[in-house]
Protein backbone atom coordinates (compact mmCIF):
# COMPACT_ATOMS: atom_id res chain seq x y z
CA UNK A 1 0.00 0.00 0.00
CA UNK A 2 3.11 2.34 -0.30
CA UNK A 3 2.41 5.15 -2.43
CA UNK A 4 6.44 5.55 -3.09
CA UNK A 5 9.03 2.97 -3.68
CA UNK A 6 12.68 3.42 -4.10
CA UNK A 7 15.50 1.13 -4.61
CA UNK A 8 19.24 1.56 -5.31
CA UNK A 9 21.43 -1.55 -6.52
CA UNK A 10 24.84 -1.96 -6.79
CA UNK A 11 25.86 -5.19 -9.00
CA UNK A 12 29.22 -7.27 -8.99
CA UNK A 13 29.72 -6.88 -12.31
CA UNK A 14 28.69 -3.02 -13.43
CA UNK A 15 30.57 -0.69 -11.44
CA UNK A 16 27.70 2.20 -11.89
CA UNK A 17 24.52 2.75 -9.39
CA UNK A 18 21.03 2.17 -10.59
CA UNK A 19 18.71 3.97 -9.23
CA UNK A 20 14.80 3.17 -9.39
CA UNK A 21 11.82 5.48 -7.96
CA UNK A 22 8.04 4.71 -8.41
CA UNK A 23 5.36 6.56 -7.57
CA UNK A 24 4.81 10.62 -7.70
CA UNK A 25 4.82 11.26 -11.06
CA UNK A 26 6.52 8.62 -14.02
CA UNK A 27 8.70 6.38 -12.85
CA UNK A 28 12.62 7.49 -12.55
CA UNK A 29 15.63 5.14 -13.74
CA UNK A 30 19.04 6.40 -13.28
CA UNK A 31 22.68 5.08 -13.41
CA UNK A 32 25.17 6.84 -11.57
CA UNK A 33 28.84 6.71 -11.22
CA UNK A 34 30.31 4.50 -8.11
CA UNK A 35 31.70 7.99 -6.39
CA UNK A 36 27.97 9.38 -6.40
CA UNK A 37 26.64 6.73 -4.07
CA UNK A 38 28.49 4.51 -1.75
CA UNK A 39 27.78 1.56 -1.37
CA UNK A 40 25.69 0.98 1.88
CA UNK A 41 27.02 -1.79 4.42
CA UNK A 42 25.57 -3.88 6.12
CA UNK A 43 22.44 -2.69 7.91
CA UNK A 44 19.22 -4.42 9.70
CA UNK A 45 15.66 -3.88 8.65
CA UNK A 46 14.72 -0.70 9.68
CA UNK A 47 11.67 1.13 10.06
CA UNK A 48 12.07 4.96 10.90
CA UNK A 49 10.87 8.61 10.89
CA UNK A 50 13.48 11.12 10.42
CA UNK A 51 11.61 13.85 12.00
CA UNK A 52 10.96 12.36 14.84
CA UNK A 53 14.28 10.73 15.11
CA UNK A 54 12.97 7.41 16.11
CA UNK A 55 13.68 3.48 14.66
CA UNK A 56 12.48 0.12 15.04
CA UNK A 57 15.21 -2.64 13.89
CA UNK A 58 15.28 -6.08 13.36
CA UNK A 59 18.34 -8.10 13.89
CA UNK A 60 18.57 -11.44 12.28
CA UNK A 61 16.66 -13.23 14.57
CA UNK A 62 13.70 -11.54 13.82
CA UNK A 63 14.07 -9.13 17.65
CA UNK A 64 13.14 -5.65 17.42
CA UNK A 65 14.60 -3.39 19.02
CA UNK A 66 13.97 0.50 19.29
CA UNK A 67 16.33 3.32 18.69
CA UNK A 68 16.08 7.46 19.31
CA UNK A 69 18.53 8.17 16.00
CA UNK A 70 18.20 9.70 12.96
CA UNK A 71 18.18 7.52 10.36
CA UNK A 72 21.19 7.75 7.69
CA UNK A 73 21.91 6.04 4.82
CA UNK A 74 23.48 7.28 1.17
CA UNK A 75 20.06 6.52 -0.60
CA UNK A 76 17.47 7.92 1.65
CA UNK A 77 19.61 10.72 2.01
CA UNK A 78 19.88 11.35 -2.31
CA UNK A 79 16.14 11.32 -2.14
CA UNK A 80 15.48 12.42 1.21
CA UNK A 81 12.97 10.28 2.39
CA UNK A 82 11.48 11.32 5.96
CA UNK A 83 10.06 7.86 6.96
CA UNK A 84 9.47 4.21 5.62
CA UNK A 85 10.17 0.90 5.58
CA UNK A 86 14.14 -0.08 4.63
CA UNK A 87 14.55 -3.39 3.22
CA UNK A 88 18.00 -4.47 2.43
CA UNK A 89 18.76 -6.80 0.04
CA UNK A 90 21.31 -9.47 -1.13
CA UNK A 91 21.74 -11.79 -4.02
CA UNK A 92 24.34 -13.59 -5.52
CA UNK A 93 24.28 -10.58 -8.48
CA UNK A 94 24.86 -7.80 -5.94
CA UNK A 95 23.30 -5.78 -2.60
CA UNK A 96 20.46 -3.45 -2.83
CA UNK A 97 18.12 -1.23 -0.66
CA UNK A 98 14.52 -0.92 -0.89
CA UNK A 99 12.90 1.77 0.60
CA UNK A 100 9.22 2.09 1.05
CA UNK A 101 7.64 5.29 2.04
CA UNK A 102 3.87 7.83 2.09
CA UNK A 103 2.08 4.77 3.92
CA UNK A 104 1.00 6.27 7.45
CA UNK A 105 -0.23 2.57 8.34
CA UNK A 106 3.52 1.18 8.17
CA UNK A 107 3.93 -0.56 11.28
CA UNK A 108 6.24 -3.16 13.43
CA UNK A 109 4.10 -6.03 11.56
CA UNK A 110 5.43 -4.76 8.60
CA UNK A 111 8.96 -4.76 9.68
CA UNK A 112 8.27 -8.42 10.83
CA UNK A 113 7.16 -9.64 6.86
CA UNK A 114 10.48 -7.40 5.64
CA UNK A 115 13.10 -10.99 5.30
CA UNK A 116 10.48 -12.72 3.20
CA UNK A 117 9.97 -9.73 0.44
CA UNK A 118 13.81 -9.69 0.67
CA UNK A 119 14.11 -13.11 -0.09
CA UNK A 120 11.59 -13.42 -2.49
CA UNK A 121 13.15 -10.19 -4.39
CA UNK A 122 16.56 -12.05 -4.13
CA UNK A 123 15.59 -15.06 -5.61
CA UNK A 124 13.89 -13.17 -8.43
CA UNK A 125 17.20 -11.73 -9.06
CA UNK A 126 18.95 -14.93 -8.81
CA UNK A 127 16.55 -16.53 -11.12
CA UNK A 128 17.90 -13.73 -13.57
CA UNK A 129 21.29 -14.15 -13.19
CA UNK A 130 20.97 -17.32 -14.44
CA UNK A 131 18.97 -16.84 -17.07
CA UNK A 132 21.20 -14.77 -18.27
CA UNK A 133 24.25 -16.98 -18.11
CA UNK A 134 22.10 -19.98 -19.73
CA UNK A 135 21.27 -17.76 -22.38
CA UNK A 136 25.61 -16.78 -22.33
CA UNK A 137 26.21 -20.52 -22.14
CA UNK A 138 23.93 -21.13 -25.09
CA UNK A 139 24.75 -18.60 -27.53
CA UNK A 140 28.67 -19.59 -26.72
CA UNK A 141 28.04 -23.05 -27.90
CA UNK A 142 25.74 -22.41 -30.83
CA UNK A 143 28.75 -19.97 -31.86
CA UNK A 144 31.50 -22.91 -31.34
CA UNK A 145 28.82 -25.75 -32.93
CA UNK A 146 29.04 -23.09 -36.07
CA UNK A 147 32.71 -22.74 -36.13
CA UNK A 148 32.72 -26.48 -35.91
CA UNK A 149 30.13 -27.07 -38.88
CA UNK A 150 31.32 -24.01 -41.27
CA UNK A 151 34.94 -25.60 -40.98
CA UNK A 152 33.90 -29.19 -41.44
CA UNK A 153 31.70 -28.84 -44.58
CA UNK A 154 32.01 -25.22 -45.93
CA UNK A 155 35.78 -24.86 -45.52
CA UNK A 156 36.56 -28.26 -46.09
CA UNK A 157 34.81 -28.46 -49.60
CA UNK A 158 36.13 -25.19 -50.55
CA UNK A 159 39.59 -26.83 -50.05
CA UNK A 160 38.43 -29.41 -51.67
CA UNK A 161 37.58 -27.47 -54.72
CA UNK A 162 40.78 -25.76 -54.43
CA UNK A 163 42.81 -28.84 -54.86
CA UNK A 164 40.95 -29.79 -58.14
CA UNK A 165 41.70 -26.92 -59.85
CA UNK A 166 45.18 -27.58 -59.42
CA UNK A 167 44.87 -31.12 -60.66
CA UNK A 168 42.35 -29.35 -63.74
CA UNK A 169 44.98 -26.86 -64.58
CA UNK A 170 47.18 -29.91 -65.05
CA UNK A 171 44.68 -31.44 -67.13
CA UNK A 172 44.43 -28.43 -69.68
CA UNK A 173 47.60 -27.81 -69.94
CA UNK A 174 47.88 -31.67 -70.98
CA UNK A 175 45.10 -31.08 -73.47
CA UNK A 176 42.79 -33.64 -72.21
CA UNK A 177 39.01 -32.31 -72.07
CA UNK A 178 38.21 -30.39 -69.13
CA UNK A 179 34.14 -30.76 -69.50
CA UNK A 180 33.65 -33.34 -67.11
CA UNK A 181 35.83 -32.42 -64.31
CA UNK A 182 33.58 -28.94 -64.54
CA UNK A 183 30.27 -30.96 -64.31
CA UNK A 184 32.18 -32.77 -60.91
CA UNK A 185 33.01 -29.65 -59.31
CA UNK A 186 29.22 -27.91 -60.28
CA UNK A 187 27.81 -31.13 -58.24
CA UNK A 188 30.24 -30.83 -55.49
CA UNK A 189 29.26 -26.93 -55.42
CA UNK A 190 25.78 -27.66 -55.42
CA UNK A 191 25.64 -30.47 -52.77
CA UNK A 192 27.45 -28.06 -50.34
CA UNK A 193 25.05 -25.40 -50.76
CA UNK A 194 22.19 -27.42 -50.33
CA UNK A 195 24.02 -28.67 -46.98
CA UNK A 196 24.65 -25.08 -46.25
CA UNK A 197 20.67 -24.47 -46.74
CA UNK A 198 20.10 -27.12 -44.60
CA UNK A 199 22.34 -25.99 -41.73
CA UNK A 200 20.49 -22.67 -42.28
CA UNK A 201 16.97 -24.48 -42.22
CA UNK A 202 17.91 -26.26 -38.94
CA UNK A 203 18.82 -22.59 -37.35
CA UNK A 204 15.46 -21.29 -38.51
CA UNK A 205 13.51 -24.26 -37.40
CA UNK A 206 11.32 -23.92 -34.19
CA UNK A 207 9.06 -27.21 -34.53
CA UNK A 208 10.05 -30.04 -33.36
CA UNK A 209 12.27 -32.28 -35.71
CA UNK A 210 12.01 -36.16 -36.21
CA UNK A 211 13.34 -37.84 -33.03
CA UNK A 212 15.76 -40.03 -35.01
CA UNK A 213 16.76 -40.56 -38.47
CA UNK A 214 17.76 -43.94 -40.30
CA UNK A 215 21.91 -43.16 -40.94
CA UNK A 216 22.62 -45.78 -43.72
CA UNK A 217 21.29 -43.58 -46.32
CA UNK A 218 22.08 -40.38 -45.14
CA UNK A 219 25.76 -41.87 -44.52
CA UNK A 220 25.96 -43.43 -48.36
CA UNK A 221 24.90 -39.87 -49.45
CA UNK A 222 27.88 -38.47 -47.75
CA UNK A 223 30.43 -40.84 -49.10
CA UNK A 224 29.15 -39.73 -52.35
CA UNK A 225 29.80 -36.33 -51.51
CA UNK A 226 33.21 -37.13 -50.26
CA UNK A 227 34.43 -38.66 -52.99
CA UNK A 228 33.54 -36.25 -55.66
CA UNK A 229 34.81 -33.10 -53.83
CA UNK A 230 38.17 -35.14 -52.91
CA UNK A 231 38.98 -37.87 -55.53
CA UNK A 232 38.87 -40.16 -53.01
CA UNK A 233 37.12 -43.98 -52.08
CA UNK A 234 35.00 -43.72 -49.51
CA UNK A 235 33.61 -46.87 -48.07
CA UNK A 236 31.01 -46.61 -45.33
CA UNK A 237 29.22 -48.99 -43.49
CA UNK A 238 26.45 -49.28 -40.45
CA UNK A 239 25.26 -52.19 -38.20
CA UNK A 240 23.20 -53.06 -37.90
CA UNK A 241 22.14 -52.27 -41.76
CA UNK A 242 18.65 -50.07 -39.87
CA UNK A 243 20.66 -48.16 -37.18
CA UNK A 244 18.88 -45.30 -36.08
CA UNK A 245 20.08 -42.63 -34.31
CA UNK A 246 18.81 -38.96 -32.84
CA UNK A 247 18.75 -35.86 -35.66
CA UNK A 248 21.38 -34.65 -33.90
CA UNK A 249 23.84 -36.85 -33.47
CA UNK A 250 23.13 -37.78 -37.02
CA UNK A 251 24.20 -34.72 -38.29
CA UNK A 252 27.58 -34.58 -35.51
CA UNK A 253 28.31 -38.60 -37.39
CA UNK A 254 28.14 -36.72 -40.66
CA UNK A 255 30.51 -33.64 -40.03
CA UNK A 256 32.78 -36.34 -38.14
CA UNK A 257 33.23 -38.30 -41.50
CA UNK A 258 33.60 -34.95 -43.63
CA UNK A 259 36.35 -33.61 -41.26
CA UNK A 260 38.34 -37.34 -41.55
CA UNK A 261 38.26 -37.63 -45.06
CA UNK A 262 39.30 -33.94 -45.80
CA UNK A 263 42.46 -34.30 -43.12
CA UNK A 264 43.47 -37.67 -45.00
CA UNK A 265 43.39 -36.23 -47.90
CA UNK A 266 44.90 -33.10 -47.26
CA UNK A 267 47.91 -34.07 -44.66
CA UNK A 268 48.06 -37.57 -44.94
CA UNK A 269 47.75 -38.06 -48.90
CA UNK A 270 45.36 -40.79 -48.18
CA UNK A 271 43.09 -42.49 -51.11
CA UNK A 272 40.98 -44.81 -49.54
CA UNK A 273 38.96 -44.37 -46.79
CA UNK A 274 36.97 -47.02 -44.69
CA UNK A 275 34.22 -45.14 -41.70
CA UNK A 276 32.31 -48.23 -39.79
CA UNK A 277 29.48 -46.77 -37.66
CA UNK A 278 28.08 -49.20 -34.96
CA UNK A 279 25.91 -49.75 -31.69
CA UNK A 280 28.14 -50.42 -29.37
CA UNK A 281 28.10 -50.75 -25.64
CA UNK A 282 28.57 -47.14 -24.69
CA UNK A 283 26.66 -45.33 -27.67
CA UNK A 284 27.37 -45.20 -30.91
CA UNK A 285 31.00 -45.88 -32.20
CA UNK A 286 33.03 -44.66 -35.50
CA UNK A 287 35.88 -46.70 -36.53
CA UNK A 288 37.97 -44.52 -39.38
CA UNK A 289 40.60 -45.65 -41.41
CA UNK A 290 42.93 -44.56 -44.48
CA UNK A 291 45.89 -45.68 -46.93
CA UNK A 292 47.22 -42.68 -45.97
CA UNK A 293 50.68 -41.59 -44.34
CA UNK A 294 48.88 -41.78 -40.82
CA UNK A 295 50.20 -39.37 -37.96
CA UNK A 296 53.34 -38.91 -36.79
CA UNK A 297 55.31 -37.62 -33.97
CA UNK A 298 55.71 -39.18 -30.55
CA UNK A 299 53.43 -39.19 -29.17
CA UNK A 300 51.38 -38.73 -32.12
CA UNK A 301 48.91 -35.19 -32.11
CA UNK A 302 45.10 -35.89 -31.93
CA UNK A 303 43.19 -34.32 -34.40
CA UNK A 304 41.85 -31.29 -33.05
CA UNK A 305 38.78 -30.58 -34.85
CA UNK A 306 37.49 -34.49 -34.39
CA UNK A 307 38.50 -34.46 -30.98
CA UNK A 308 36.59 -31.06 -29.96
CA UNK A 309 33.93 -31.74 -31.43
CA UNK A 310 33.52 -35.45 -29.63
CA UNK A 311 34.45 -33.92 -26.66
CA UNK A 312 31.42 -31.42 -27.29
CA UNK A 313 29.21 -34.23 -27.30
CA UNK A 314 30.20 -35.72 -24.12
CA UNK A 315 32.26 -38.97 -26.06
CA UNK A 316 36.12 -39.37 -26.74
CA UNK A 317 38.77 -39.98 -29.67
CA UNK A 318 41.43 -42.58 -29.70
CA UNK A 319 44.05 -42.81 -31.73
CA UNK A 320 44.88 -46.39 -32.41
CA UNK A 321 48.15 -48.07 -33.75
CA UNK A 322 48.27 -48.66 -37.45
CA UNK A 323 51.06 -50.37 -40.14
CA UNK A 324 49.04 -47.79 -42.27
CA UNK A 325 47.51 -44.88 -42.47
CA UNK A 326 45.14 -43.82 -40.17
CA UNK A 327 43.08 -45.54 -37.35
CA UNK A 328 40.69 -43.37 -35.33
CA UNK A 329 37.89 -45.03 -32.92
CA UNK A 330 35.59 -42.50 -31.59
CA UNK A 331 32.47 -42.88 -29.20
CA UNK A 332 29.59 -40.40 -28.89
CA UNK A 333 26.86 -41.42 -26.55
CA UNK A 334 23.71 -41.91 -27.91
CA UNK A 335 20.84 -40.04 -25.85
CA UNK A 336 18.10 -41.77 -27.15
CA UNK A 337 18.69 -44.82 -24.96
CA UNK A 338 16.89 -44.88 -21.83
Amino acid sequence: GSPRLCMGWWSNEDPHVLLCKLGDGDPVIRHLPPEALARPADMPFTLFDRARRRMLVANAQGQVSARRAVFSTPLVDHFAIAEGLVIPIRSSSGKGLLVLSGNPAVSIDDLATAPAIAQEIAAALDRLLLLHISREAAVAQLRTTLARDLHDSVAQTLAGVRFRLEALRAQVRSGADPEAEFDEMKASLSSEHRHLREMIERLRRTDLEPATVRLAGQMQRVASELERNWRAEVRVTTAPEDLAVPVALAHEIQQIAREAVANGVRHGEARRFSIAVSRGETGIDLDIRDDGTGFTGSPPPHPRTLEERARANGGRLELCASEAGAHLIINLPDRSEP
